[in-house]
């Protein structure tokens, strides 16, 4: 039995809906409804009473929950003692970052490194910014990429890696899709879709519209920014995204509209003072040497 299918069940049980899973496990949701469907193959029974918009466990899938459970926390801690067996060795690298990789060039990063380090391995885990700063902590990763805005991180090294800012994610029949630049004020009426709530730029949208006077009505919110997206062009309201990665999902029926004042954010490398940095950490932080640097 595939394990990632197995996490995909886990997930699906949790969130109770096909679609939201989908978007929180980065797959369509044709993709997870075929695993659940092998999975169920494989064991010869249903898992899930479906209804028309959410599934719920039935009596079997609820036994199979414990039992799934057990195998992904078993894998995960199994994966953690290897994880920390390779770092000993000084050759393997375990890197923490936030999904939005590729627009915000760290892909690029990841891979100049491998290309000029073929013999050091790399682990790289996406994370939320609190569950990141803890790993790095507790010395389970040796570098974090996350978005910082307005509070400095006085524990950890850091160095910046690009700039970013908020923009208004509009649909183009709207009042204001003309606009080069609109205040926030100006939406304080609209249905608000949001990056979900464990992220920074959940909080930076939450704290933006505070300092504009007024409290988001917030209908939706996603992990998947091409979501978001996707409900602006159906009409369900207005989403608040970081410019770079708004690009990334935007099409010709969506208008990106500055937010002003600018609200900006930060994508910054992080490490861990304490922690003494070994060979392939090194030659890591040496491919930045000649980027913008951060006080230590």
């Amino acid at each position: 039995m595939d394990l990632e299918y197995v996490k995909e069940f886990v997930c699906l049980a949790k969130i109770q809906n096909f679609m939201e899973a989908a978007d929180n496990l980065y797959i369509s949701q044709s993709s997870l409804s075929k695993h659940i469907q092998t999975i169920e193959t494989e064991l010869g029974v249903q898992l899930f009473d479906r209804a028309s918009r959410r599934v719920y466990l039935n009596e079997a899938g609820e036994l199979f929950l414990t039992y799934a459970n057990r195998l992904v926390d078993t894998y995960e801690e199994c994966a953690n003692q290897f994880l920390n067996l390779a770092k000993e060795s000084n050759s393997s690298l375990a890197i923490a970052s936030i999904p939005m990789m590729t627009q915000y060039g760290i892909t690029d990063w990841l891979a100049k490194f491998r290309k000029e380090n073929p013999n050091v391995g790399m682990n790289v885990v996406e994370g939320t910014y609190y569950q990141m700063l803890q790993m790095l902590r507790e010395h389970k990763c040796d570098f974090a990429f996350v978005r910082e805005n307005d509070e400095s991180i006085e524990e950890f090294k850091h160095i910046l890696i690009a700039n970013d800012h908020l923009v208004a994610v509009l649909p183009k029949t709207h009042p204001l899709a003309s606009k080069k630049g609109i205040a926030l004020e100006a939406l304080k009426d609209e249905a608000f879709l949001l990056p979900v709530k464990d992220t920074r730029t959940y909080s930076t949208c939450i704290k933006a519209c505070r300092k504009a006077k007024f409290e988001p009505k917030v209908s939706f919110t996603s992990r998947g920014v091409s979501t978001n997206v996707d409900l602006v062009k159906k009409g369900m309201g207005v989403a608040l995204l970081m410019r770079k990665s708004a690009e990334f999902s935007a099409d010709s029926d969506v208008v990106l509209v500055d937010i002003e004042p600018r609200v900006e954010t930060a994508i910054y490398l992080l490490y861990n003072k304490k922690k003494k940095l070994n060979h392939a950490a090194l030659k890591f932080v040496g491919m930045f040497s000649d980027e913008e640097q951060t006080e230590e």
